[in-house]
């Protein structure tokens, strides 16, 4: 008999301890006594779907995010993906940004659902600073996220551009599972490929860790008027579920005189090491320019350089011989250092493929909390002609 007295104090434990559990708040109800303490089971208005919650001027939300909707403030919980409110209630955006969950409302913007572009960033090789503009060229790096509730699997990304003036010379997607997409025509889902090479699993709520796609040799052939300059992104499952996003990135004014583009290992300093950054110039007249060298300065706290050459030949082929002035002033040495000639449309290369305009060492106090700093770069020519220019860097976590 020592058994089934067991099975019914079980049985009893389990009753308790369902008569004893309350909803918390955002989550749907029935009857008032179903929901925490301080908190009532509310409809809202034009809805069929009842909510604990509880009104902010009266009770503190300390377990979640007071909502300005038709009814009043009312306190409900946040969501991150559509899978965090299950179906009676839909995740959407409230006014300062935040995302919650509650019954569809006039007030509440609702987020999407599925796959879309998390974020679109478009960069001059190790330059975040820089936008689109006539006369460069860049990479677009595509980033998605998945809000549905269920995990989308082996997602690619087939791109069309929008802006007439908008150019690219093809896509590349690496996966994560390290199987690339190659595509002149930016064609990387696994429709159009037949193959899911490139793709990336997304679970609810994630956003992708690696690039859904990469645009290379982005750039623009004409001014674009409106300011901005757009693509399409049509997202497509290995399951064959499709999503569509549009993605626009501001431009900037055609790009003039004698530019900079910095190169560095894995595109991003690091702290408390030396980092060795390439600057190359890019020559944007239309005359040939001789003796270029240039002075690098940062206002950032934390920043400080080891030392400044100017071209390999005063470098001595490598980062060692830093024959310019502390802290990093090309211009204003008495050294002979070498200088860069450029023809009209000529870049000095990169790193292995020609030579700097400048090449800096830079370290990062390991106390920086910066995500990035930027560089300011005056250039200038022996006939005394000047120029700008500047770039920002990606600080490593």
């Amino acid at each position: 008999m020592g058994w089934m007295r067991g099975l019914v104090l079980a049985a009893l434990t389990l009753s308790w301890l369902g008569a004893c559990y309350k909803i918390p708040v955002g989550e749907p109800c029935d009857k008032e006594s179903d929901c925490a303490m301080g908190l009532r089971c509310f409809e809202p208005n034009g809805t069929t779907t009842k909510v604990c919650t509880a009104r902010c001027d009266t009770s503190p939300c300390e377990d979640g995010t007071c909502i300005d909707v038709a009814d009043g403030k009312l306190c409900t919980k946040d969501c991150a993906s559509a899978a965090d409110c299950g179906d009676s209630t839909s995740c959407q955006r409230e006014t300062t940004g935040k995302t919650v969950c509650w019954p569809l409302d006039p007030a509440l913007t609702p987020i999407k659902t599925g796959v879309s572009v998390a974020k679109a960033t478009y960069r001059e090789e190790a330059n975040i600073g820089a936008v689109l503009r006539q006369g460069r060229y860049g990479t677009i790096e595509v980033f998605a996220v998945n809000t549905g509730a269920e995990t989308a699997p082996n997602v690619g990304a087939d791109v069309s551009l929008v802006t007439p003036e908008l150019q690219t010379t093809g896509c590349y997607a690496n996966g994560d599972s390290g199987n690339s997409c190659i595509s002149s025509s930016c064609q990387c889902t696994p429709s159009s490929i037949n193959d899911v090479s490139g793709t990336i699993t997304l679970d609810p709520g994630e956003t992708g860790s690696v690039p859904l796609i990469i645009l290379q040799g982005v750039h623009l052939d004409g001014v674009v008027s409106s300011g901005s300059a757009s693509f399409n992104v049509l997202m497509v499952a290995g399951s064959g579920e499709t999503w569509n996003d549009v993605v626009s990135l501001p431009t900037g004014a055609p790009a003039t005189g004698v530019v900079v583009t910095p190169y560095l290992g894995g595109n991003r300093v690091r702290r408390d090491v030396p980092n060795g950054i390439f600057v190359a110039a890019t020559n944007l007249t239309e005359a040939r320019i001789n003796g270029l060298a240039a002075t690098i300065t940062s206002s950032e706290q934390g920043v400080t350089f080891d030392g400044c050459c100017s071209a390999w030949e005063s470098c001595g082929g490598t980062s060692a011989n830093a024959t310019c002035n502390a802290p990093c002033d090309c211009l204003g040495t008495t050294a002979a250092i070498s200088r860069l000639s450029l023809d009209p449309g000529e870049a000095s290369g990169q790193p292995g493929y020609g030579e700097p305009l400048i090449y800096a060492t830079v370290r990062l106090d390991a106390a920086l909390t910066q995500t990035e700093v930027r560089f300011d770069v005056k250039i200038r020519d022996d006939a005394g002609h000047e120029w700008t220019d500047s770039f920002t860097l990606e600080v490593a976590p």
